[in-house]
């Protein structure tokens, strides 16, 4: 699954995120999925810590899902991608401790968006 988000930075205790690039569509507070348009999210890790754990799940879900990553790891400096439709996403980063690095919420996520964590 991949995500793509609008042009946005987010300061948190830990670190935060810088994403660009995001075409999401929201009506009344409904979400739509672009006509299921599927697009691509690059994330970039660009703190010193590794990212164990990578969370992407509609802002219609309560839950956050599986982890993105499964057995593997975004380690400083290193970039991955992921498929998934247009339309409105939450996204959560942990470092290998389950301490939270960055958490986007109800973001619009369109073609050729990229995440970096800062």
């Amino acid at each position: 699954m991949r995500k793509v988000l609008g042009i946005l930075t987010l300061g948190l205790g830990l670190g935060g995120c810088v994403v660009t690039g995001a075409t999401g569509v929201t009506t009344s507070g409904a979400q739509i999925y672009s006509n299921y348009q599927q697009v691509s999210l690059s994330v970039t890790n660009a703190t010193a810590e590794t990212v164990c754990y990578l969370y992407i799940s509609p802002v219609s879900d309560p839950n956050w899902g599986p982890d993105q990553l499964g057995s593997r790891v975004l380690s400083p400096g290193e970039t991955d991608s992921y498929a998934l439709y247009a339309g409105q996403w939450d996204i959560r980063a942990d470092d290998c401790n389950h301490n939270q690095l960055a958490v986007l919420r109800n973001q619009p996520i369109g073609a050729n968006a990229q995440l970096i964590i800062r």
